[in-house]
């Protein structure tokens, strides 16, 4: 294989290492963004189970709109368990779930931290054998 046919495979192992990192990269930034909003929840229950019942609250509804509302009853907390099934849990039970997934998504951000370092010792490796071979081509093409 010639000089120029290496540097042309080099330069595509790189460009897809570089998407590769990227992809995980993302991935990783969504486990990280969703376990911070079970980590907020958690603890939103946790003080929700301290408040007395009656107790006006303020409701997110979505997109920065809130809502007055008051705790009907504390020791019941409607989660979601997938596909849009919600089920009734007590604080302890939607604990459990959410405690859970936390764990799921720290053994997540565990594979895709590796995955991606892995990924940047090729990419590194690919880089220099890139700039090896593109020096190379340069120094043969001065020679002539």
């Amino acid at each position: 294989m010639g000089t120029e046919e290496q540097i042309r495979q080099a330069y595509v192992e790189v460009k897809v290492l570089e998407s590769y990192a990227e992809e995980i990269r993302t991935r990783l930034q969504v486990v990280l963004t969703t376990t911070t909003e079970l980590q907020t929840t958690r603890t939103a229950i946790e003080e929700l189970a301290k408040t007395a019942e009656g107790t006006p609250l303020l409701v997110n509804l979505g997109g920065g709109v809130y809502g007055m509302a008051k705790l009907a009853d504390r020791s019941k907390i409607l989660i979601d368990v997938g596909t849009g099934v919600v089920v009734e849990k007590t604080v302890d039970g939607s604990l459990e779930i959410i405690n859970k997934r936390l764990e799921e998504l720290d053994k997540a951000r565990a594979s895709l931290e590796s995955q991606l370092s892995n990924i940047l010792v090729r990419l590194d490796k690919s880089r220099g054998r890139l700039s090896e071979l593109s020096t190379a081509t340069k120094e043969t093409s001065s020679r002539r």
